[in-house]
């Protein structure tokens, strides 16, 4: 820490102590990065500074009396619309202003210059011109190398401004001196600034003129006093991470309160360095701080936490997020890890009954931390970098509440360092490298649009030589964003390396510009050794003409020639933590043998998912992960350098063995010609390690004898030595054996490998440093994940591997596993054979359960994919942890019981389930039947006492079983003290010790534990103490147990499989060989490749089972029994074989199985019903319950018309256009066929009304027959009369041809009968309505004429009588009295001629429209489906709308001039009133059609037909009895008024009315006979 004048006591002047800021500097805070160092940099100079909001006022400024103020930085430009505020009276107060960065370019704004965003960045260290002569760079060189990180620039300068530092051709400083305004475009703060405390000095004192009077308060104590008066009595809970900052922090509590204030937990995240737990605990516990280890590891990994719904919603509404371990954007990763640290706080305060109300959260947060997260504790307008785990949002919620203790949030890491030195911490921890170190976390590759043209642009930079030589567009774009001495420099790097630039699939965080990006990796690799200096040119160069980069990485190793478009899928995976804390490891460990690491900063350690280093031709997937190593080198841990090679730490670096393996197994390679490797996983996990660092470290011990594989590496030295004995099979040569215990763990199983490659007890990567017999091949080693790492080594190095139990479908790609082979089924054929078990028996609603492994997640996966794709669902799908955790053993139990799902699929080790398996015992759940993969199905792990109850029924897959004669005696022969191993089998299979001090020591304690006495003890006799001689047979253990050969079988197979291809190897005839000239290898000194050969084409058949045995790409024929866990009386498992799966069998053929030698968990036959819904019935159809699977959903009836005749149809089926559904719509039936019939009741009705209503007219017609000469038949033309009867007969008839099933001729016949039949009928009216409307008509005028006549003669008799002329006698003036009644023909303008041509032509345009229907587009018969569902209907088509709505509207034409005609003819007056019957009978007509329409659209089927039959018969009849009712009464009843006389006009009524005849009119006359009177 910096103090002015060497003292560290408080000292505050009177100034301050008034609460004025006289003197002092005001540091506007525009949102920058360093805003807390520009304030560090002024206190350091003893000088008093305040940091306050950019929009604080000028007037305020002023009035406080600071000295001068100084502008930060900020991520903001000053053109946007959403640029900061700030008051421009700032600049005009008259006080000095250093503006920095954006601090310069809002000065140059206000004073009227302009600043655009510029082509090209500035990210870095760059040397400038500077103008000395200038106040604030007096003393300075023309030429210093600054910090610049930007993106705008000023482009035009301010009136009375100058520029006074320039870089290239950007402006770098402006000023103006008399107003004692300075802007820079470079940070002068930080330390890249090589001299940037000289400019800082010379404004304060020389240009602000500041003093040195403020004195640095003792910043230990100051944190001593906050955390006393915060937290009082009360406790504090304090994170510890192992790192310098809460050490720190926790040293400050210490020191503070009591220490039994202080609760100190250190939680391993699962992220820490290897060993670093154990470390941070015995360093802590030295300086007596009580410490509480909470191993959090799973917790971290499936942790979770609430985010936004999108980066774009600014709503409050939040999502889950996914587990840490599936998540790959950093920032949601980090706000996990923060969140669930404070989760795994609360519960440690649970755990210890402390009340969170009273207990503080103490943390090392510092000053960068709160920046970078763009805490308001630290500026109000900073870009979040990137949000850091003790910034959090619930941390933020904390702090709000009160309950956060920072001590250290206004420090810096070299402030902290420096406190902790003070505070008397150990330098190791003082100095201590940040960690974790970092995983870049992807699925897929990140590749944007900008992708090919940023690769074209860094081709061109690194060929730039060549590329000048060819115009380019984007050569153009290069040349402009570079000076003329860097292109010249460019030039020359190019022309003398070979370099290659491209961008990396992949983004990470940065800052540029006080802003966060998150962007582009740029990858430089060249053909000879790395020229430092240059590429540290480029470095700079590249993110300047390419915004889209933000870090630029040399790829070591040879020459990339074609970068990589891919990645590989990258998690934070328990797999990929302990590669990178390797990684980490080993590059620490090298950098403090090089004595470099005090230079160094931090050197975080990144695991990239990029693979390098591929044969394009083979397109070979990514598959493995590449380290970056980021040195770096800082004072204020806010800027720095990269440490260059040669010049910070040293080019050249060696490796070394770092650890002593600690590997127990078998071994014997004495005079052997041939070693075989095996790896077993013997025991079941490693011994937590003490991690002391003080000593050389050793590789951790094992724990959890497991017999089951201690069975199978006996299996191998059995078979090793029968193969030795055997004189048929490798006659010559004895095989040797080194065989090591991966302890179930991928590290030991690395490390065994490593040392069988070597050939000695130490592992030398890439050296073979033993002598002797060759290797052969590696058998082993275990599970599939440990295979998988150990294929992964021993496939760079071509060596076979044969496995015995590692299934994993991923196995299988000879891509990534070139050499690796195995005697047992891949895990496909054992997933479709659990789905075609689970299909077999209808289940539907299934859980799945997968150890955290690749054997676990594959072997499920393909499981799932067979299910799903057959409507099979997943009720819930758990992973057992590799590490215990009963909270996820508990979570799963809880899922198990809560899930309505009767059958579990596990895929799963024994070694993982049997914790699971423990704790559903304890909850006693029953009623599952569980379905096992082969690794479990016949443990004796699993298959433990009193398990019946919950496993009992299981259904499982075992691999296939055979007996090997011999195995038994050679497993009960074994000697306990033949090596370590045996005897660790021995004591723990018997409880004892083959150690005599051993047990008498333990017997001494027993004895003083019980009476204090050592009387047994003395006398030499020992508890405990094994005597070799116990016997292996009367045990019933696993060990000895041959009944269930099966992974032990497949042991035995590969053993023999390496040793027929090293016969076929050593029996090669010369000259037939299969290598290059047909050579033969040599079986003393052979290459690990060469064996391959003869493995992957070895063929033989297995001794005593006569097996055969060849491999298909490393794989094996599928063959599983099918085994079920009976139950005795007695609650002990028995395996019966239920069953086989063959997968070389045919599809139909591959699963046989017995149903009725199945016993299930519910003791009943039956097999147990497992569905999320009950099956739907035929009638009824799936129903999906959003958000639910598939198999989760309702049964929804079918609707009308539609069927399923299937359980579970997913859709109802349309019925076809003849059919209809049934009642229970589980099948189609024909529609009813609908048609008026003439059986039928209403047909007969209708029928025999119009027979009658035809057989009426034919009486009324005979009728008028019989009186055709009468002259009531003759009056109006009887020939029409006749005509009229007959067209309503035709009517009546026509009516009849609508019943019945439509025919094409009725169809035509009816239509076109009864158009014409009202045609004619309608055509008759109006001839006869004609006559009587122009009869009407000319008596009208004849009227008008008499009126007139009346009333001139009138007029003159009154004149005469007036004027005393002779009289006149005025007599007769009554209208038509005595006109005569006799007919005169001759007066009728229209004759009968004229009536029948009438008639005659409308009835013939009528049948002329018909015909050209029935031509053209004739009626036809249709069924008519869509007028009712469950009829049909069949009913005429017209088959031309147009045709029959013309020819109808024909005949309303005709009706409406019927009626017309007869209207006006309405008021002749004659006996009969012929005209009103007319008008009446029209009047009937048309009511009836009226009506028809609403009832004809509102009937359907052939009810529509009796509606319209119903019109043809009432208007029919209507017509009849309107029009010849009358007469025939006069024909019939009073013949007598059917006279000539009676057709005479009758007599005017007194009202002056006249009357004319119906049957002829005479003129009707007024006359006036006027008698004149003579006087005598």
């Amino acid at each position: 820490m910096a103090l002015c004048n060497g003292d560290s006591k408080l000292e505050i002047n009177s100034a301050e102590q008034n609460g004025s800021c006289e003197g002092a500097v005001a540091i506007l805070d525009a949102g920058a990065q360093y805003g807390k160092v520009i304030d560090r940099r002024v206190r350091e100079m003893c000088i008093r500074s305040e940091i306050l909001p950019l929009e604080t006022p000028a007037f305020a400024i002023r009035e406080q009396g600071y000295r001068a103020i100084i502008i930060s930085g900020g991520p903001a430009s000053v053109y946007a619309e959403d640029a900061p505020w700030f008051d421009p009276a700032i600049f005009t107060i008259g006080k000095p202003v250093l503006g920095i960065c954006y601090g310069m370019q809002m000065m140059n704004k206000v004073f009227g210059g302009t600043v655009h965003k510029k082509s090209v960045r500035e990210d870095g260290v760059f040397s400038i011109g500077l103008d000395n002569t200038c106040s604030l760079y007096r003393g300075l060189q023309k030429e210093e190398l600054v910090l610049l990180t930007h993106g705008d620039s000023v482009d035009k300068v301010a009136d009375g401004f100058k520029v006074v530092a320039q870089s290239g051709n950007i402006i770098a400083s402006i000023a103006n001196e008399q107003k004692k305004l300075y802007g820079t475009q470079f940070h002068p703060e930080v330390d890249l600034t090589e001299r940037g405390m000289e400019m800082l000095r010379n404004f304060l004192f020389e240009i602000a003129g500041c003093t040195s009077n403020f004195t640095v308060q003792n910043r230990q104590q100051s944190c001593i006093n906050e955390i006393r008066e915060k937290v009082d009595k009360s406790k504090v809970l304090v994170l510890l991470s192992g790192g310098v900052d809460s050490t720190v922090c926790t040293a400050l509590l210490n020191k503070a309160l009591n220490q039994d204030q202080v609760i100190a937990v250190h939680i391993d995240n699962g992220f820490m360095r290897k060993r670093e737990s154990q470390s941070v605990e015995e360093a802590l516990t030295k300086l007596g701080i009580k410490l509480k280890v909470v191993n959090a590891a799973h917790t971290f990994y499936n942790g979770t936490t609430t985010l936004p719904i999108s980066e774009e919603d600014r709503t409050p509404r939040k999502r889950i997020s996914k587990t840490l371990n599936m998540t790959t954007n950093p920032e949601e990763k980090r706000k996990i890890i923060g969140d669930t640290f404070v989760k795994v706080a609360n519960e440690v305060i649970g755990e210890m009954n402390l009340n969170p109300e009273e207990v503080f959260l103490a943390q090392g947060t510092l000053r960068p931390d709160l920046i970078e997260s763009a805490s308001h504790l630290a500026s109000g307008k900073a870009d979040v970098i990137k949000t850091h785990h003790n910034d959090t949002e619930l941390i933020r919620k904390l702090r709000d509440e009160g309950k956060v203790i920072e001590p250290l949030k206004d420090f810096h890491k070299d402030e902290v360092r420096a406190l902790g030195r003070e505070l008397g911490l150990p330098e190791e921890i003082v100095s201590r490298h940040p960690f974790p170190g970092k995983v870049i976390c992807a699925e897929e590759p990140y590749i944007c649009k900008d992708f090919a043209e940023t690769n074209n642009i860094l081709k061109i930079i690194t060929d730039f030589s060549a590329s000048v030589k060819k115009p380019h567009t984007l050569l153009q774009r290069v040349k402009s964003c570079i000076s003329d001495e860097e292109e010249e420099k460019l030039m020359q790097i190019t022309s003398l390396h070979s370099l290659n630039a491209f961008l990396l699939p992949i983004k990470t965080v940065g800052v540029q510009g006080d802003c966060r990006s998150y962007s582009y990796v740029c990858g430089v690799t060249s053909k000879e050794s790395p020229h430092w200096e240059s590429l540290m040119f480029l470095a700079r160069l590249i993110p300047r003409m390419c915004h889209s980069i933000n870090r630029v990485v040399y790829v070591f190793g040879s020459h990339v020639k074609e970068p990589p478009t891919d990645i590989t899928p990258t998690f934070l995976t328990t797999g990929v933590l302990s590669t990178l804390r390797q990684a980490d490891f080993v590059a620490h460990s090298i950098l403090r043998e090089s004595g470099y690491s005090g230079k160094i900063s931090q050197m975080p350690i990144i695991l990239t998912p990029l693979h390098f280093d591929r044969d394009p031709l083979q397109k070979q997937p990514s598959c493995r992960r590449s380290v970056v190593v980021r040195t770096f080198i800082t004072s204020d841990f806010m800027t720095g350098i990269p440490a260059m090679p040669g010049n910070h730490i040293p080019e050249e670096s060696t490796c070394k063995l770092k650890a002593k393996f600690n590997l127990s197994g078998y071994k014997d390679v004495e005079k052997k010609k041939v070693v075989i490797g095996g790896m077993f996983p013997v025991h079941k996990r490693i011994l937590s390690s003490d991690g002391n660092t003080s000593r050389v470290p050793v590789s951790s011990g094992c724990e959890g004898f497991n017999f089951r594989t201690f069975r199978w590496t006996q299996t191998m030295l059995f078979a090793i030595n029968e193969i030795n004995e055997r004189d048929d099979l490798l006659p010559k040569t004895d095989l040797g054996y080194v065989i090591y215990d991966s302890c179930f763990t991928i590290s030991k199983a690395v490390e065994g490998t490593l040392t069988y490659l070597t050939g000695q007890d130490e592992a030398v990567p890439n050296y073979r440093c033993g002598n002797g017999a060759p290797l052969a091949a590696l058998v082993g080693a275990g599970g599939s994940d440990l295979s998988i790492a150990t294929a992964r080594i021993l496939g760079l190095y071509h060596f076979p591997q044969v496995s015995y139990c590692s299934t994993c479908s991923a196995l299988e790609s000879k891509f990534q596993f070139p050499t690796f082979l195995r005697t047992i089924p891949n895990d496909k054929h054992q997933s479709r054979a659990m789905a075609q078990l689970v299909l077999h028996f209808g289940w539907t609603w299934v859980g799945t359960i997968a150890a955290d492994d690749d054997y676990g997640k594959y072997g499920i996966k393909d499981f799932k994919e067979q299910v799903e794709d057959a409507g099979v669902c997943i009720s819930f799908s758990e992973t057992l942890p590799k590490v215990i955790s009963p909270e996820s053993i508990q979570r799963i139990v809880q899922t198990v019981v809560e899930s309505t799902a009767k059958i579990i699929v596990v895929f799963s080790s024994d070694v993982d389930l049997s914790p699971l398996i423990q704790e559903l015992l304890n909850h006693n759940v029953t009623n599952r039947t569980w379905i096992a993969s082969e690794a479990w199905v016949t443990s004796a792990l699993i298959n433990r006492p009193g398990v019946s109850s919950v496993l009992g029924g299981t259904l499982g897959f075992g691999v296939k079983r055979a007996d090997i004669p011999g195995l038994q005696r050679h497993l009960l022969e074994l000697d306990p003290y033949a090596d370590p191993l045996t005897e660790e089998f021995w004591e723990t299979l018997f409880n004892c010790t083959l150690d005599y001090g051993k047990a008498l020591q333990q017997a001494k304690q027993r004895a003083k534990q019980v009476n204090g006495t050592l009387s047994r003890a003395v006398r030499g006799v020992a508890d405990g103490l094994c005597t070799g001689k116990e016997s292996l047979a009367r045990l019933n253990n696993t060990y000895s147990d041959i009944t269930q050969l099966r992974i032990t079988y497949s042991v035995y197979k590969a053993v023999y499989a390496v040793a027929h291809a090293l016969h076929n190897l050593e029996h090669c005839e010369p000259g037939k060989g299969p290598f290059s000239n047909k050579s033969c290898a040599d079986i003393t000194n052979f290459e690990p490749w060469q064996l391959m050969y003869y493995l992957k084409n070895v063929h033989f058949n297995v001794m005593h089972t006569n097996e055969e045995i060849y491999f298909t790409d490393g794989d094996v024929k599928g063959f599983y029994d099918i085994i079920n866990w009976h139950v005795n009386s007695n609650g002990e498992i028995s395996y019966v074989t239920v069953g086989h799966y063959n997968q070389s069998a045919a599809v139909e053929d591959r699963m046989t199985i017995r149903n009725d030698s199945i016993m299930w968990n519910n003791e009943v036959l039956e097999p147990p019903r497992s569905v999320c819904s009950e099956n739907c019935q035929p009638g009824t159809r799936k129903g999906i319950r959003q958000g639910e699977p598939v198999c989760c959903f309702d049964c929804i009836p079918c609707a009308d018309g539609e069927i399923s005749n299937t359980t579970n149809a997913r859709e109802c089926i349309l019925c076809s256009g003849d059919d209809w559904s049934n009642d229970a719509h589980d099948t189609c039936v024909p529609k009813i066929i609908e048609f008026l019939a003439f059986g039928e009741p209403l047909g007969i009705t209708l029928i025999t009304i119009s027979a009658f209503g035809a057989l009426v007219t034919i009486a009324v017609g005979a009728v008028f027959m019989v009186n055709i000469g009468t002259p009531l038949v003759k009056a109006n033309d009887a020939l029409l009369s006749f005509s009229l009867l007959f067209s309503l007969v035709v009517t009546f008839l026509c009516s009849i041809v609508f019943l019945g099933e439509p025919q094409n001729w009725s169809c035509m016949t009816s239509q076109v009968a009864l158009a014409l039949g009202f045609a004619l009928c309608l055509s008759s009216i109006i001839a006869k309505a004609a006559v009587l409307m122009m009869r009407a008509q000319a008596l009208k005028a004849i009227r008008t004429r008499a009126k007139a006549a009346a009333k001139a003669a009138k007029a003159a008799a009154e004149a005469a009588a007036n004027s005393g002329s002779p009289d006149v006698i005025v007599t007769n003036t009554n209208n038509n009295n005595d006109v005569s009644a006799c007919a005169n023909p001759d007066v009728d303008t229209l004759t009968f001629a004229h009536q029948r041509v009438i008639a005659a032509v409308a009835t013939l345009i009528q049948a002329v429209a018909c015909t050209v229907w029935l031509i053209i587009l004739p009626p036809y018969p249709v069924k008519n489906t869509s007028a009712q569902n469950i009829k049909i209907i069949l009913e005429c088509d017209e088959g031309s709308v147009v045709f029959i709505c013309c020819i109808f509207a024909y005949d309303i034409l005709l009706a409406l001039l019927a009626f017309v005609f007869a209207f006006i003819a309405r008021k002749l007056e004659d006996h009969f009133s012929e005209a009103k019957s007319m008008t009446f009978g029209m009047l009937v007509f048309f009511i009836v059609w009226i009506s028809f329409v609403p009832a004809y659209l509102s009937t359907r089927g052939k009810f529509m037909v009796a509606v319209q039959i119903f019109a043809i018969l009432a208007s029919s009849f209507g017509l009849l009895i309107c029009i010849f009712l009358p007469k025939c009464y006069v024909l019939l009843v009073k013949p007598e008024r059917n006279t000539e006389d009676m057709m005479k006009p009758r007599a005017k009524p007194r009202d002056g009315t006249s009357t004319g005849t119906s049957a002829s009119l005479n003129t009707a006359a007024t006359e006036v006979n006027a008698t004149t009177a003579i006087d005598d």
